[in-house]
């Protein structure tokens, strides 16, 4: 496609005035070209397209080469009629591409300066917000970002920044992997497993003061392979929005709330604010479970310097700590960020982790030699070219989750090295500390209750790994096969000639 990325804005929002040597528009755009080649090791080819360049209707057919739209959002964007037209064709021509990623998964929402949510386009609504203004705590007026490299921009416009181009990186990488077979989309849902409730949290949307803890929570937990939510802005109307928080909730273990200074408005058609309604939700269906045999608990937090909260704030968090029923399976902790954090996680692990069955689990008996084929996230592709390679040699595969609470995962981790007749470790892309960790944990199999020696342990190291010595190689009692071809695994002697012994061993 000709377009990485299009901007979509109004040229009001890019104007220079006399302090100023870029626009608003046109400094994103550098920001975050800047942090995407970093993440993508290349320049992405980033465009601009105002509203006077869409006057021209035929310029809308660059919508059909374009990968990503980012729609710069300002009251001024609201008012330009063509803008509407500009979202519309963009998602009608993504609808009509299949084979890539969604059309809501394909357009980004940055807000240059709120606007109300009636006020915003159709199909721009549901989309997630990337806030890029702030609060003005001595005037408490949202205000739009004039100096980006002020500490205030530090923590608020950078975070969301950042946030924003990881979002942008994962669905551009998505696109360079559109030639991937649906054989290999199954084997990876066998892989990962389907989403469950076991590994998703509720984080509960909070003002605009503590969205950059909030931010800094859900990279953590995103990063340990949880699905948070919500994962879209929610919306405005109090039916609508009790609904889809009513889902959410059903669909996770916990959720956390991060209540601040700030109580904000009314959710429309209701006497409460977001904030309130989000934790009055939780309360009530944290309640219906504990009468059941399901428990769903909460976190909440109030940062340890709270201080010149609103009177109704003051109230709201007065009558929180007071209701005991409201209180049900809940914390209420006011400490520093990374003790909440250490809580959290702390709570996750310690839920009750129930073992899901999934395609590729080990098994505690079957008439095929199980390979665990272990491997990193990065190294999926060539992961599943040689899964197939051992499929068709008659091997039954063990293959780690990819996604999944810290102990889930690390329990599946251990019945793999517990129940494998061979153990091998894939390694191209991965971290070479990762690639140690793993070899050491070939070592400390006997002691998570295997009962025989492995009948081979195997690194194939398909680029080198050069502090990985010959010493640390005897160490692990592992034998090491290099410089591989991806595309044809049953041309290496070594590696055929370990897998042709270990089924020989078998056999006698």
């Amino acid at each position: 496609m000709t377009h990485d990325i299009l901007i979509n804005y109004v040229e009001k929002d890019d104007q220079v005035d006399s302090e100023q040597q870029t626009g608003w528009v046109s400094s994103f755009k550098r920001f975050l070209n800047m942090v995407l080649s970093q993440l993508l090791q290349e320049h992405p080819k980033i465009a601009l397209l105002d509203s006077q360049l869409l006057q021209d209707s035929t310029s809308l057919n660059v919508l059909n080469q374009t990968k990503v739209l980012v729609t710069i959002v300002s009251p001024e964007y609201v008012q330009a009629p063509i803008q509407e037209k500009v979202i519309n064709t963009f998602f009608e021509v993504a609808q009509n591409q299949p084979d890539l990623p969604a059309p809501d998964k394909r357009c980004f929402k940055v807000v240059k300066y709120p606007v109300a949510y009636d006020s915003q386009p159709l199909l721009l609504k549901p989309l997630l917000n990337y806030n890029l203004f702030y609060l003005n705590r001595e005037t408490g007026e949202e205000q739009e970002f004039e100096d980006f490299f002020s500490s205030i921009a530090e923590k608020n416009y950078w975070t969301s920044l950042v946030d924003l181009a990881y979002d942008i990186y994962h669905v551009l990488t998505r696109f360079d992997k559109k030639q991937a077979t649906k054989t290999d989309d199954q084997l990876l849902e066998g892989i990962v497993g389907e989403g469950d409730s076991t590994r998703t949290v509720y984080l509960a949307e909070t003002s605009q003061e503590l969205t950059i803890q909030r931010t800094i929570i859900k990279r953590e937990l995103q990063r340990h392979g949880y699905q948070v939510l919500p994962n879209y802005t929610l919306p405005n109307d109090v039916e609508k929005l009790e609904q889809a928080v009513l889902t959410d909730l059903k669909r996770s273990l916990i959720s956390i709330h991060l209540i601040g200074r700030e109580y904000g408005e009314n959710v429309k058609g209701g006497d409460v604010s977001v904030i309130e309604l989000q934790n009055k939700l939780a309360s009530e269906y944290s309640q219906q479970q504990s009468e059941g045999t399901e428990k769903f608990s909460r976190l909440i937090w109030l940062p340890p310097s709270l201080v010149e909260a609103s009177e109704r704030q003051q109230q709201f968090i007065e009558n929180l700590r007071e209701d005991a029923q409201g209180l049900s399976n809940a914390e209420i902790l006011q400490i520093p960020l990374e003790d909440f954090k250490t809580t959290i996680r702390k709570s996750l692990t310690d839920s009750p982790v129930q073992m899901q069955e999934r395609d590729h689990a080990p098994k505690t008996s079957t008439n095929k030699l199980q390979v665990y084929l272990i491997f990193d996230r990065v190294d999926t592709q060539p992961a599943l070219l040689l899964m197939e390679h051992l499929q068709a040699q008659g091997f039954y595969v063990i293959t780690p989750m990819l996604m999944g609470s810290i102990l889930e995962v690390r329990q599946q981790h251990i019945e793999g090295l517990k129940y494998c007749d061979v153990a091998l470790v894939l390694a191209e892309k991965a971290d070479e500390q990762w690639v140690k960790v793993k070899l050491k944990d070939l070592v400390k199999a006997p002691g998570f209750g295997r009962e025989r020696p492995m009948r081979a342990k195997i690194l194939l190291a398909i680029n080198d790994y050069h502090n990985i010595t010959k010493d640390d190689l005897k160490t692990y009692n592992v034998r090491k096969v290099e410089n591989i071809d991806l595309n044809d695994f049953s041309a290496e002697f070594t590696f055929q000639n370990i897998l042709n012994q270990a089924v020989q061993n078998n056999q006698s």
